[in-house]
Parts: structure tokens; sequence; C-alpha cells
């Protein structure tokens, strides 16, 4: 997998398209590309197929007849469509390649869903392309190691500051610290949203931004005008409602919706724990 440091980048439209969440212009730009390089060719298709899971169109990628090289989405593909088969996937997952960035990536991204934090940074130690350093602050951030992913943007920037992932995560470590950083982050996202457009991942993260600096209405407008229907759309959107006090009913259809489609998730383990608390002061 490269590292996009040639001075002709043919992916980085279907690259940059993934990573800001646009998963159909990264379709569009993989079916555009004209390339001779086998290798090329092979991550474009990493993105685009990982863009179809992304639109949780599983069918799609486990009725293609993909290469060897790619078996690592169709796992990705069976995991999310198929939770009788989790235990299965997970058994086979530390028999995974991991001198292949692309084993590393789907790989880790299964533990992370599960919440096997340290098995995902065991993997994820085994590469150094920008996505698996992304995935690293990603996971770091999840654990509250806001120190940690601080070490490894600092990698990031070194290696390439002006690029899309390190600008997207610059902006997710600031939120994360919650000081003085939240303005930058907030116009770090502006930046990209005036240069490709908004996307839900960027409408989100501004979201979060908003969130954080108490600015709730402004927060919920961008969640319902841009934000689309994802996990992360949900949780700030239970955070949005609950402190602009837009009722019970609302803010236990969002908790439903949440409830649905990540029932493991680290939000979901606070909220709970947070009211089996305060049942029992109650009791």
């Amino acid at each position: 997998m490269s590292n996009a440091d040639s001075e002709v980048d043919e992916l980085f439209d279907v690259r940059n398209s993934y990573y800001l969440g646009n998963y159909q212009q990264c379709i569009k730009e993989g079916q555009r590309l004209k390339a001779n390089d086998s290798k090329v060719l092979l991550e474009k298709d990493f993105y685009v197929w990982r863009s179809y899971l992304a639109q949780k169109k599983y069918k799609v990628v486990l009725e293609e007849k993909l290469p060897e090289e790619l078996s690592c989405v169709k796992i990705l593909a069976e995991y999310f469509s198929n939770p009788s088969k989790r235990e299965s996937i997970l058994a086979v997952l530390d028999q995974e390649n991991t001198s292949s960035d692309f084993h590393i990536i789907c790989s880790a991204s299964i533990y992370i869903e599960e919440g096997n934090y340290e098995a995902a940074l065991r993997l994820l130690n085994f590469g150094s392309h920008l996505e698996i350093i992304a995935l690293r602050i990603h996971t770091y951030l999840i654990m509250y190691r806001t120190d940690l992913a601080l070490k490894e943007l600092k990698l990031m920037q070194d290696r390439d500051e002006d690029n899309t992932l390190t600008q997207l995560c610059s902006a997710w470590v600031h939120i994360a610290n919650n000081g003085d950083k939240l303005s930058e982050a907030y116009y770090t996202l502006q930046d990209l949203i005036d240069k490709y457009g908004t996307t839900p991942t960027l409408a989100n993260a501004q979201a979060a931004v908003l969130l954080a600096q108490e600015k709730f209405e402004e927060a919920w407008d961008i969640l319902q005008d841009n934000a689309g229907d994802s996990v992360d759309t949900l949780v700030n959107n239970m955070v949005a409602a609950g402190r602009l006090g837009k009722g019970t009913e609302m803010y236990n259809r969002i908790l439903s919706q949440l409830q649905d489609v990540r029932p493991k998730g680290k939000f979901l383990e606070s909220y709970e724990e947070k009211a089996q608390d305060f049942d029992n002061l109650r009791s």
C-alpha cells in the first residue's frame, strides 16, 4: 500500500473522497481512474470496496470475486453483515497477514468495533501507512489517551502535514483535548469544507467542536442539515437534544437508534453505567 509520496498521486481523488466520508464520490473516482500500475489499481479497489461497506452495501462486496490481497475486505463485509459469524471471524483474525497494510487495517477495524483496543493496537504497530497511524490515533482517543494520540499526530504531521487525513486527525485530537485548540479544529474543518464540500464526516466533526464550545443550537442545525445517520451523528444528536431540552420522546428515539446500530459502543457503555448509578442512588 503506497504512502502517496510520489510526485503524481493517481489515487488522490479516490483516497481523499474516502477519508472525507464522500463514499459515492470515491466509487465514482475509482471507476474513472485509468492506471497501468497493478499496485495502484489494487489500492484503488481497497478504497472503493470499503466505500460500499461504509454505505452498508455488504452484498455487493460479498458477491464480488476479489483477489487474495483484498480477501480482508470480504471478511470485514461478513463481519458487519452477519453477526452470527462474528465469533468465528474473530477466531481467525490473528492468523491474518500482518505484512499487508490492507489486512492490518481491516482486522484492526474489527477489533476496534469489538472494543478490543489492545488487540487493535498490537496489529496497528506493524504498519506505518498514514491510515494505520490514523487508526492508532482513533483507538487512543476512544481509550481517552489523548497524550498518546498527540504523539501519533506528530508522526503524521512530520510525514505529510497537508494530507487531508492528517488534517482530520489534527481536528479530532484538538476536539478530544477540549481546550484552546477548539477554534483551530473548527477552522481546519471549515477549510476542508471550503476545498471539497461538506460531508457527514466533516459536519459531525464541526458539530462536535460546537458542542464542546456549548454552541448547541448551531451544532443541532449542522447535524440536521448535513450529518446523515451515522453512529457519530446519533451520539452528537443525543448530546445536543439533551442540552437543548428537545424532550424525552425525541431523546429516547435517538437512544433506541443508537442501541440498534452500535450496542457495544463506548458512548452507550458510559451512558448505561451512569444510568445504573442513578438508579442505584434512587433505590
